[in-house]
């Protein structure tokens, strides 16, 4: 993960255990998606992941929808994680 402004370059146990469960695409699976937002500073701000879904981007875009509608002043999307 990359910090966001005014954080440290090292990655907390939370995010190491995270980064290590998130290996390269298995063939035949669908890929992981990062749900992403800008913060207030204007830096990207990983949120969440989704994982384990038939089809993670789809429903990786219907939370972020979801999001967007909850907080319209917001900006959510999704990233490809591997």
């Amino acid at each position: 993960m990359l910090p966001t402004s005014g954080m440290s370059a090292e990655m907390t146990e939370t995010e190491k255990a995270i980064a290590g469960a998130v290996f390269s695409n298995v063939a035949d699976t669908s890929r992981d998606y990062w749900i992403a937002t800008i913060n207030a500073f204007g830096d990207k701000e990983r949120i969440g992941i989704i994982f384990g879904m038939t089809d993670n981007l789809a429903f990786c875009d219907e939370v972020t929808s979801t999001y967007r509608a909850r907080y319209p002043n917001n900006r959510f999307f999704c990233e490809p994680a591997n």
